[in-house]
């Protein structure tokens, strides 16, 4: 997968699903959801509130949006 930016224990990964368990993250295709310093993310877009910089799988250069 193209997500080397955030740092998490990959519990389940099968083609676009994924689920890791850090401060928890669900990603399924272009959808993730994120618990922890929380990130919410749907294709290009993702709202968060953490201190690292995160990116969706469809687009890994990709800005998150202003908050």
């Amino acid at each position: 997968m193209l997500d080397g930016l955030v740092l998490r224990s990959q519990l389940f990964n099968f083609g676009n699903w994924e689920l890791g368990i850090e401060n928890w993250e669900l990603r399924i295709g272009n959808w993730e959801l994120g618990i922890g310093n929380w990130a919410l993310g749907i294709g290009h877009w993702e709202l968060g509130m953490a201190q690292e910089s995160r990116n969706s799988y469809s687009s890994p250069a990709s800005p998150a949006p202003p908050a």
